[in-house]
């Protein structure tokens, strides 16, 4: 139902998710509120200052990061179309 992919980046200091997409069958269900919300979890048990996201997704993908919790810092445009990634932070 969704894909996922992190690492643990600056000696186990940052989660860092570089991929996360729903179905889109499952979205608007709160499934990626909850996705989100225990990777951040995992983090702060792990001992992690921060959660950092860098996906695509434009201006969904801002307002689905921003209503979770993280600052977004950083707009990638892509050549060729109107959307964007999206880079944010979220401290723990």
């Amino acid at each position: 139902d969704f894909d996922l992919s992190y690492e643990w980046v600056d000696d186990g200091d940052v989660m860092r998710i570089n991929h996360l997409n729903l179905d889109p069958e499952h979205r608007g269900e709160g499934k990626a509120d909850f996705i989100i919300e225990t990777l951040v979890r995992v983090a702060y048990y792990e001992c992690a200052k921060a959660v950092e996201v860098s996906i695509g997704g434009g201006e969904r993908t801002e307002a689905f990061l921003s209503k979770n919790g993280f600052r977004v810092y950083r707009r990638r445009e892509y050549d060729h179309t109107s959307s964007y990634g999206v880079d944010a932070v979220r401290r723990i």
